[in-house]
């Protein structure tokens, strides 16, 4: 048996280097700048999120959208330079859990989904209302 493997592992460095000197090697080039207008098609941001808790966070310039549950930071990040012309500091998510609500006798569930926490420099300003 152990003859086998020795025959065995001569093939497979041999067909090794013939792999290794086949394969052309590939170079990335840098990412190309955003694009605004396909950004503005995808859907990204719902709807600004507006409560009373909310409302305190937009005097310390932090604004907070619903999001659909599949984007990510950076699409948000995106989205919001794309639509408000305003480039964020840092984004944070937070999943929004569903709740269970008994309504005329009948148990049902809240809607879940996504927020998204945008963090502003001092002077920059987002117009929501």
């Amino acid at each position: 048996m152990a003859i086998l493997h020795i025959q065995r592992k001569k093939k497979d460095e041999g067909s090794v280097e013939k792999k290794k000197t086949s394969m052309p090697v590939k170079v990335r080039s840098k990412a190309s700048p955003v694009d605004v207008s396909r950004i503005e098609q995808m859907p990204v941001l719902k709807s600004p999120r507006i409560t009373e808790k909310v409302s305190q966070l937009m005097e310390l310039n932090v604004y907070t959208f619903n999001v659909f549950s599949s984007a990510t930071k950076n699409e948000v990040k995106r989205a919001v330079f794309a639509r408000y012309n305003v480039m964020p500091v840092h984004v944070n998510m937070a999943k929004v859990v569903s709740k269970r609500r008994f309504t005329r006798g009948k148990i049902g569930r809240t809607a879940r989904g996504k927020k998204a926490f945008v963090y502003l420099k001092k002077g920059d300003k987002i117009e929501i209302m």
